[in-house]
């Protein structure tokens, strides 16, 4: 085949990205933000993105301690009941040489 009878293939497509659609007025509020900033409003969108997936990283870490949720569970369940004690108290019955700490 010469050169010139050489059909060539030529795909083209895109992938398209999932865009989160932000309403109007948080959309301004960050364009305002931004402004002051002098930041791009991605990256300020990349910032809040780290932060809340930080925030939920530290969540899981503590559910991850053996026993810790149900141990909160409890204390809430005993501060509703009024089974709670003062600071003072506390610091009467507790072990902790180092009183600063309570």
């Amino acid at each position: 085949m010469k050169k010139s009878e050489r059909s060539v293939l030529n795909f083209s497509f895109s992938i398209k990205r999932p865009s989160p659609t932000i309403p109007e007025a948080k959309k301004n509020l960050l364009k305002a933000v931004a402004s002051l900033e002098n930041k791009k409003m991605n990256d300020i969108l990349v910032d809040l993105i780290d932060e809340y997936v930080a925030r939920r990283k530290e969540t899981l870490d503590l559910l991850s301690v053996p026993g810790l949720l149900d141990e909160v569970r409890a204390s809430s369940r005993e501060f509703r009941q009024g089974k709670t004690i003062s600071i003072h108290d506390a610091r009467k019955k507790s072990s902790i040489h180092n009183k600063s700490y309570i």
